[in-house]
């Protein structure tokens, strides 16, 4: 990855945060952290590294489509960790969770659109609609909201069916070594001061999260942004998506930890 292509996903990073920049300032974050996701490290208040499982299930999904014939999907056959992803998935090619996925790819469902819609999900492994209602972006971009629900449903049994749990699980020395990976000399504290410099600080507590994606999509990344919580408990998620470049070793090739923080 060249610093110009960095340099632009940090852009697409920070770019989120103009939802709450608004002439406003970031309020201190004086309440207590939210809780990590299972497989995640945290680089500073308002900076954490993550596998998110919602993104792996919607890889698995997807690796049973067309999506993966085409300039959307990984391409290429060295990622091994895509490849076991793939296997365990292709038993369910016929069921609902992958006809969902292949159905809302026909209808234009795809690029920034997948990602946003799985980070959308809550519930852990239930896969519920957004409490907050979901985005009139996806509504639009999936032609109703019935049909979101349908898909988080259809995600939901598919994890069930593929026990995903384990497969999770097996993986989750991948996962803590890709992260730590990354997060080495990635300078948190100057990433921060240069998101807010930019910006300026928004009116309610942000966090920023890098999703590594190891089976979706060639380079680049996506990004996404969500208010969840009420009150006092509300806060702005910003999702980077960080996709995987490929490597000669089988690996998802990541960029390093300075090469994420170069702006």
């Amino acid at each position: 990855m060249n610093r110009r292509s960095i340099s632009n996903s940090i852009v697409r990073l920070a770019a989120l945060g103009t939802i709450l920049a608004s002439g406003s300032r970031l309020v201190a974050q004086e309440r207590p952290l939210p809780p990590l996701a299972e497989y995640s490290i945290r680089l500073s208040d308002s900076i954490v590294f993550e596998v998110d499982p919602r993104i792996e299930l919607l890889s698995g999904a997807q690796s049973a489509t067309s999506w993966v014939r085409d300039s959307r999907g990984p391409g290429g056959g060295d990622n091994r960790y895509f490849n076991e992803l793939s296997a365990l998935f292709k038993p369910f090619s016929g069921s609902r969770g992958v006809r969902e996925s292949q159905a809302m790819t026909r209808r234009g469902f795809s690029y920034d659109a997948p990602p946003a819609f799985v980070l959308s999900l809550d519930g852990g492994a239930a896969m519920l609609p957004p409490a907050e209602g979901w985005s009139e972006y996806l509504v639009r971009r999936a032609g109703s909201a019935a049909r979101l629900d349908a898909f988080a449903s259809a995600l939901a049994k598919l994890y069930e069916d593929a026990e995903f749990e384990g497969f999770l699980a097996k993986h989750e020395e991948d996962y803590r070594r890709w992260l730590s990976e990354a997060s080495d000399g990635f300078d948190a504290a100057s990433v921060s001061a240069w998101i807010e410099d930019f910006y300026g600080r928004p009116s309610i507590p942000a966090e920023y999260r890098f999703v590594f994606a190891p089976a979706m999509f060639p380079g680049g990344g996506y990004g996404f942004s969500r208010v969840v919580g009420d009150g006092d408990d509300r806060r702005m998620l910003v999702y980077q998506v960080v996709r995987a470049q490929g490597s000669a070793d089988g690996g998802p090739g990541f960029p390093s930890g300075s090469s994420l923080a170069m702006l």
